[in-house]
């Protein structure tokens, strides 16, 4: 098939798409739409438990596992979870306080042998 003969074809293709879509909305128009829609919307915020938020579980989670990520990861699957997102956000308080927890068994110094007489 010739370059004009293609052209010819595609020009056509065109013509006859263009004549199906007369009575159709242009694409701003539906866009105008799918804008006011949304705006009407009620927000969704994020699941927020006793006023922790998953952010905050989130943020826990993260500083746990930059000093021990198997530990973090095995405080998530204690709580059924591979990932934030799977914690219920009932157990969003209690996650966090073993997350500090954990925290601070892992900063404290671990004491040595026959110092213990302070």
């Amino acid at each position: 098939m010739s370059l004009e003969a293609l052209i010819t074809e595609l020009t056509q293709a065109v013509k006859e798409n263009t004549a199906a879509l007369k009575g159709v909305k242009p694409a701003a128009a539906i866009k105008a739409v799918k804008v006011e829609a949304a705006t009407q919307a009620q927000p969704v915020n994020p699941p927020q438990t006793a006023g922790v938020s998953v952010k905050q579980v989130a943020d826990a989670l993260v500083k746990l596992a930059e000093k021990d990520r198997e530990k973090a990861v095995t405080l998530l699957g204690k709580f059924g979870a591979k990932k934030v997102p799977e914690l219920k956000p009932e157990n969003y308080e209690q996650f966090i306080k073993e997350a500090q927890t954990i925290m601070t068994q892992l900063e404290a110094p671990a004491a040595a042998p026959g110092n213990d007489l302070i």
